[in-house]
């Protein structure tokens, strides 16, 4: 595909385009300045012999699908699946992943390569080819050596720059060749937002993790500076298996940047094992909404329930702070024989959770903790039967933003 073709599909509204006397005329909807996109990465399994996503990211694809309106595109951060011994393997672990977006391939999509996908179990082959491979769509307008790894997409007023932060052997992360490419790429957009999207985090909760961009810090140094020396609004990332977007100030960890006008936006688990220790621990995806100048950022969990967002003005324009408290209705709630269940995926809820019953007066009728998604509340509950009628039960899981509860109602009948 060539980059001309790849830009003009891109365009909503492209097929408004008129040629008249032999010029180009595009109607105003063609170049509108609000749109959405989403980004999600790491849905690999556990180990070698668990490398598939997981279910629970299959459950994030059909909670994009039914967003309204739909995205206009969508980015994936990497790590697809967790190993594979070979290129053929590669391939078929590609395909997995292929049949599991269905609903929402029809979507232009665009990946970050992985450090699983790379390759850094097995020292005897390069994971680029296969992932080339998979995806002959992807644009070849990157630098020499990184076609299809790292690339542009421009959509309407924003433009994104893919990389590679997992060249197979290579030590920098990303490389000179990626950084003098981004470099020139970025003197020259017009574009009013722009967002670099890759695999790997530059700035994780502490100064030695050897899998980040921290680890080379002259590299590091490097990459960052190109990013805020030409106002790029975020760079968005995962390996890390967690939410993060304030460089892990408010769980006292980290190693922060000296200049912060770039935002290191981590949506790093839509079904990989959790990481715990830094907060944002729960499954997600995000929803970006562009409305010409405003950017607002939304993060949902598997329940489609508000955990965290970002707004602002411009590349470097000041945020909104915006509260989370959200109350979400659970339409999976349920009472059956003294025991209250909640989901059908336990680790959507992977935190301890204070689940509180009150009756339809208001009235608490109970409380208790779980690390499921479950709780017994019957007669060993030390309160006797529950009486028959309608309660209301608020769930509150402990590691979440001040605030945040979900309800729900059951029918108690005996």
């Amino acid at each position: 595909m060539s980059i001309l073709h790849h830009k003009l599909d891109s365009l909503p509204g492209w097929g408004m385009v008129l040629l008249l006397g032999g010029l180009l005329l595009v109607s105003s909807q063609a170049f509108g300045q609000s749109y959405r996109f989403v980004t999600m990465a790491d849905c690999r399994g556990s180990s070698d012999s668990l490398p598939y996503p997981l279910p629970r990211f299959v459950k994030i694809v059909h909670k994009v699908d039914s967003l309204n309106p739909r995205p206009n595109l969508w980015f994936f951060g990497g790590d697809a699946y967790f190993s594979a011994a070979d290129s053929d393997t590669a391939m078929v672990r590609w395909q997995v992943w292929k049949n599991d977006i269905a609903p929402i391939a029809d979507i232009p999509y665009y990946i970050s390569i992985g450090n699983h996908e790379a390759n850094t179990y097995y020292g005897n082959w390069d994971g680029a080819g296969p992932f080339k491979a998979s995806f002959p769509q992807f644009p070849t307008n990157g630098p020499t050596g990184f076609k299809k790894l790292a690339y542009t997409v421009r959509y309407n007023n924003s433009l994104f720059l893919i990389v590679d932060t997992d060249w197979y052997n290579d030590a920098s992360r990303v490389s000179l060749t990626q950084r003098n490419w981004l470099q020139a790429v970025l003197d020259t957009t017009t574009a009013r937002h722009k967002f670099v999207l890759g695999h790997e985090e530059v700035y994780p909760p502490n100064n030695s993790t050897s899998s980040s961009l921290e680890y080379y810090p002259s590299a590091r140094d490097s990459f960052w500076n190109i990013l805020t020396s030409h106002h790029v609004d975020a760079y968005v990332c995962g390996h890390i298996h967690l939410w993060n977007q304030d460089f892990f100030v408010a769980s006292g960890h980290g190693n922060q940047p000296p200049d912060h006008s770039v935002r290191q936006v981590i949506n790093g688990t839509c079904g990989a094992p959790l990481v715990s220790g830094y907060g944002g621990y729960f499954y997600h995806y995000v929803v970006w909404d562009i409305n010409g100048d405003t950017v607002r950022a939304h993060v949902y969990d598997t329940l489609n329930v508000l955990r965290d967002s970002i707004i602002y003005n411009g590349p470097s324009g000041v945020e909104e702070k915006v509260p989370i408290v959200q109350r979400k209705e659970l339409p999976t709630l349920s009472y059956h024989h003294g025991t209250i269940s909640w989901l059908e995926e336990p680790d959507d809820f992977p935190e301890e959770t204070e689940v509180t019953v009150f009756d339809i007066q208001g009235r608490r009728a109970w409380s208790g903790r779980t690390m499921s998604s479950s709780i017994y509340w019957g007669e060993r509950s030390g309160k006797g039967r529950a009486a028959s009628g309608i309660y209301i039960v608020r769930l509150h899981p402990l590691k979440a933003p001040p605030g945040f509860v979900v309800t729900g109602k059951i029918l108690v009948f005996h």
